[in-house]
C-alpha cells in the first residue's frame, strides 16, 4: 500500500490532535499521504490505494451527503474501516444489538421520529442516535454540548481486567458481522452499580489519543493502516 488518503472534512482543519502524529508516522512508514475533505468534488480517490475516515466530524449534520459519498467512495478505493462497518457504527441503535448479544450497555430507550417520550425521573442523558464528538448532547437541565466537537478534558487510565473484558466483547461481536476493525475506540462509563458498560463503538472517525498513548501509538496506528 503506498498512498492513502487521511479523509477529514474542512471544518475540522487544525483541530484534530491525533493528525499530524499520525501523518508522521505513516510517511515514516513509506506511505504517501494526503489531507483530503470528504466532500471535496476535485479529490480522484481512485488514485487512492486507501481512504482512511480520521475527522470526518460533520457527518451527523450531512448524513445524507455522506452515505452517497461513502458508496461512492467505495468504489473507487478501499475504504478504511469497511462500508458495512460504517454503516452499522453511525446509528447508535446498535447499542441494541450489543445488549441482546449480552455486552451490558446503558439502560436505553430509543425514541423514534415523531414519537412522544416521557423522560424518567434522575439523571439522562438525551443524544440523537446519529452523531459526532458529544455534539447535540443535552442533560436534563436542557443544556446542549458542543458545537463540530466537545471539548474534553483528558487524563491517562489504565484500564481494568473487567473493563476490557467489556470493550473485548464489544469488538469481538463488531470481528464476528464484519472482521477485524482497523482501528476502533470503546467508550465506556459505569452504570449505577459501578460496572462498566459500552457508552459506544466508535468506529467511523473516532479521536484515538495518540499523544496520551505514547510515541507506540501513533507507530502502531501507521503499522496497521499501512498492511
Amino acid at each position: 500500500m503506498s498512498r492513502l488518503a487521511w479523509v477529514t472534512t474542512a471544518a475540522a482543519h487544525g483541530l484534530d490532535d491525533d493528525e499530524s502524529l499520525g501523518l508522521e508516522a505513516l510517511r515514516r512508514a513509506g506511505v504517501e499521504v494526503d489531507v483530503v475533505d470528504w466532500h471535496d468534488e476535485a479529490v480522484d480517490w481512485a488514485s487512492y490505494d486507501r481512504a482512511v475516515l480520521r475527522s470526518t466530524w460533520d457527518y451527523a449534520e450531512r448524513l445524507p451527503e455522506f452515505l452517497d459519498w461513502l458508496g461512492v467512495a467505495g468504489e473507487l478505493t478501499e475504504l478504511v474501516n469497511p462500508l458495512p462497518m460504517v454503516r452499522w457504527s453511525l446509528d447508535k441503535h446498535y447499542l441494541a444489538e450489543l445488549e441482546a448479544a449480552g455486552v451490558p450497555v446503558p439502560r436505553t430507550t430509543y425514541v423514534e421520529p415523531g414519537e412522544a417520550v416521557a423522560l424518567p425521573a434522575g439523571e439522562v442523558v438525551v443524544k440523537p442516535a446519529v452523531h459526532a464528538a458529544s455534539k447535540r448532547v443535552t442533560v436534563p437541565r436542557g443544556d446542549t454540548i458542543g458545537d463540530l466537537f466537545a471539548e474534553e478534558a483528558l487524563a491517562l487510565h489504565d484500564a481494568d481486567a473487567e473493563q476490557l473484558a467489556v470493550a473485548e466483547a464489544a469488538v469481538d461481536l463488531v470481528t464476528a458481522r464484519f472482521g477485524t476493525p482497523a482501528y476502533a475506540r470503546i467508550d465506556l462509563v459505569r452504570d449505577d452499580d459501578g460496572r462498566p458498560c459500552v457508552l459506544e463503538v466508535e468506529l467511523v472517525e473516532p479521536s484515538l489519543f495518540l499523544a496520551q498513548g505514547g510515541p507506540a501509538a501513533a507507530e502502531r496506528l501507521a503499522a496497521g493502516l499501512a498492511k
